[in-house]
């Protein structure tokens, strides 16, 4: 995988769903080394450096306990939404944050030897132990236990034996997405030649592999009797959907080998259609994404560019199945141009599909503290969070001092409101359009609206707070906590990791009633299926929140093997 699609595809994973808010920074990880210290900005006072606090410790090797020199380090913020310093690790794995401002943060490390991981995750990249530092507190005690690359490797072949070159393959990870169990793709590898391919940096656990043949060229085979066939995704060994697929366990530092991937393949057809209401002087891509493959879209979708003037396009390698086909900027973020038009394929080509380029829409309003709060709500972000498909940069902006804001090149669709980095004790008291409440299935947004958005924050959230104890009565770090409302609407769930201490919090909690249940190793925002959910809620704690309210509960974290 290329470095620019290798940045591309850590941007697009990291802005799928807010559990993997940790993640949201990766790409900057990599490419941005920030001081911890800024030049010029000396402590003022004595006093005010007491007041700051420092993490530190040692990298060592997982299996070996050595340390391990040259491994980046950053620490993040979660609660101030930015990067609190970026090290190395010195030639005894020694390394050290100093001059943070109390609160709650995130370390992460990068080493070529070792997978990618969070300290204290059970996971690599997804999860992880939250790190509270108070005023003064010198944290300098941590051991960072950095795994070795687990390695899969295997061959992507055709269904005579033959290699393929220049397949994809994909290590999967599942997760959930408002409720649906999908798969993320957290490492890639590319097949040579001879077929081989070996997939590198991952962390020790279980995986789905999935090949794909994305190069159109490559992928599209031509019959004897002059019909088209396409490559289609298949999973380990040889399964074209996740249903029956085979599951790879690889342990730190292991090389799982022989993982054959014979590719199936599907009559192809072309798609002929054009854009219209394109700009004179405007770019466009058509791209066609199956439906049903959630968080696998930027993988399985066809593109083709739109010719100009005319707009005409021409989509080759579709195979039999239901398709959503919408125009894209391929420039930057890849940002949809308008409305997705459905799309059934069959056995026959199609022609004189029209995909229409709508005028974005700007949405203003303004967003206020309810009653006689000083809070400021200047920076709070509001967010647009697409209902259906996969967004790679939700359409969001910042309110002003004023708490006005305006969201720019809003494509028509249907979005959930979202506020992030509103004052810490405030949650959505509400959000109207027009006067009119905003549906909990989420805001229609098909044309322009002449009204403005009204966010009204309450700053008398509630708050619950606990410590999550093992099955020796131990506090446990790094465990997932989930805060589950009573209604189940998808906007009021939370979720966070304990901390070194086994410490968890939820601030700026919607007043009404919630289960707060803690799991050992869960997939990611499993708890919001309720079918997943529905073993589990006798082993949680109840909690009723008022306004301002606060409620303290003792959990015991679910392990691995009662799942």
């Amino acid at each position: 995988m290329s470095h620019s699609y290798r940045q591309f595809f850590q941007r697009t994973l990291s802005l799928l769903i807010p559990i993997l808010s940790m993640v949201a920074l990766l790409s900057a990880f990599q490419e941005k080394t920030v001081d911890p210290k800024p030049k010029g900005e000396d402590s003022k006072t004595k006093i005010e450096d007491a007041k700051k606090a420092s993490i530190g410790g040692v990298v060592v090797d997982a299996v070996t306990g050595k340390p391990v020199k040259d491994t980046s380090l950053l620490v993040l913020s979660p609660s101030a939404g930015g990067i609190g310093g970026s090290v190395k690790s010195d030639e005894e794995g020694k390394f050290l944050f100093k001059n943070l401002d109390p609160g709650t943060f995130v370390l992460m490390a990068d080493h070529p030897r070792y997978a990618r991981q969070t300290y204290g995750s059970r996971n690599g990249m997804l999860g992880g132990t939250m790190i509270t530092l108070t005023i003064g507190q010198a944290l300098t005690s941590l051991t960072f236990k950095l795994q070795p690359n687990a390695i899969a490797s295997g061959r992507v072949l055709d269904d005579d034996g033959d290699p393929i070159n220049g397949a994809m393959v994909a290590a999967l990870k599942p997760m959930y997405v408002r409720g649906k169990r999908q798969f993320l793709p957290v490492a890639t590898g590319a097949s040579n030649d001879l077929g081989e391919f070996r997939i590198a940096n991952l962390a020790a656990g279980r995986y789905m592999l999935v090949a794909l043949v994305m190069n159109p060229a490559t992928a599209v085979v031509k019959t004897a009797e002059g019909t088209e066939n396409v490559y289609i995704p298949t999973y380990y060994p040889n399964m074209t959907d996740t249903i029956g697929a085979g599951h790879v366990e690889v342990g730190a530092g292991r090389d799982v080998g022989g993982l054959d991937i014979r590719m199936a393949k599907n009559k192809s057809v072309h798609i002929k259609g054009r854009v219209a209401g394109l700009g004179e002087n405007q770019k466009a891509s058509v791209q066609l994404v199956p439906k049903g493959v959630g968080l696998l879209a930027m993988l399985t979708s066809r593109s083709a560019s739109v010719k100009m003037p005319d707009g005409t396009f021409e989509i080759t390698g579709a195979s039999a199945g239901s398709y959503m086909l919408r125009a894209i900027d391929p420039s930057g973020m890849m940002k949809s141009l308008g409305a997705s038009v459905p799309v059934e394929v069959g056995e026959r080509a199609i022609d004189g599909v029209t995909v229409e380029v709508s005028p974005s829409i700007e949405v203003s309003g303004v967003m206020s503290m309810k009653g006689d709060s000083k809070d400021a709500v200047k920076g709070a972000r509001v967010v647009l969070e697409a209902i259906e498909g996969l967004v790679i940069q939700p359409p969001m902006t910042s309110a002003a001092e004023d708490g006005a804001f305006t969201i720019k090149g809003v494509v028509p669709d249907k979005y959930y409101v979202r506020v992030l980095g509103g004052p810490a004790s405030s949650y959505v008291d509400t959000v109207t359009l027009e006067g009119q409440p905003i549906p909990d299935d989420g805001l229609p947004l098909t044309a322009a609206i002449a009204g403005k958005l009204e966010i009204k924050l309450n700053p008398a959230g509630a708050s619950v707070d606990g410590v999550v104890h093992g099955a020796d009565d131990n506090p446990m770090a790094g465990v997932t906590v989930a805060l589950i409302p009573a209604s189940r609407k998808y906007l009021l769930y939370q979720t966070t990791f304990t901390d070194q201490s086994g410490a968890f919090q939820f601030k700026g909690v919607t007043p009404g009633d919630y289960k707060v249940i803690s799991w050992e190793d869960v997939e990611p925002n499993a708890f919001q299926d309720p079918e997943f959910l529905k073993p589990f809620e006798s082993k949680g704690e109840s909690a009723s929140l008022k306004e301002s309210g606060h409620q303290s509960v003792s959990l015991k974290a679910i392990p691995r093997d009662a799942q």
